[in-house]
């Protein structure tokens, strides 16, 4: 079992090396065959990404503050650590075995 262990995770490993080299190469491909302005698309889906957080964020603040009456600020500050250790660990790479 460890040995196939090893294997697997020196296969996901080898992954997780190549990978910036496939999105750079899909992202040239990309742009060489559809101009820039195809980026613009993964633009607008950043944008929205951080606007549905920063909404979520609000919302939670306002139902924390209408529940409990503790402010989202003082929220935040209480949760700031297990806060970064999500944010960390949302890529898998930093949770894998060396």
């Amino acid at each position: 079992m460890e040995q196939a262990q090893e294997v697997v995770f020196a296969v996901v490993g080898f992954i997780m090396r190549l990978a910036p080299v496939a999105v750079f190469g899909a992202t040239a491909h990309l742009v060489g065959e559809y101009g820039l302005g195809a980026l613009s698309t993964y633009g607008k889906l950043i944008g929205v990404c951080y606007a549905v957080a920063l909404l979520f964020l609000l919302l939670l603040g306002a139902a924390l503050k209408a529940f409990t009456g503790v402010s989202l600020w003082k929220f935040v500050r209480y949760t700031r650590e297990e806060m970064l250790l999500a944010l960390g660990t949302a890529s898998s790479e930093t949770v894998m075995p060396a």
